[in-house]
């Protein structure tokens, strides 16, 4: 999904998923993971990447 356009709303919940991906990565050490929350955030990251929510908000960043 190469250069999608993503609505404000579409922005905003990826970019709130992202944080809560990144920050829940930071935090819990995969040791401490249930297998349903490992699952959940590789299926989160896993959306993210094949949305092409990581490439647009990388060309968005490069922009400013």
């Amino acid at each position: 999904m190469k250069d999608k356009e993503f609505t404000k709303k579409e922005d905003k919940i990826c970019k709130l998923m992202a944080w809560i991906c990144c920050h829940a990565d930071e935090d819990c050490p995969s040791e401490y993971r249930t297998k349903h929350f490992r699952t959940s955030l590789d299926e989160a990251v896993g959306y993210l990447e094949k949305s092409g929510w990581y490439d647009y908000n990388k060309k968005r960043s490069d922009e400013r």
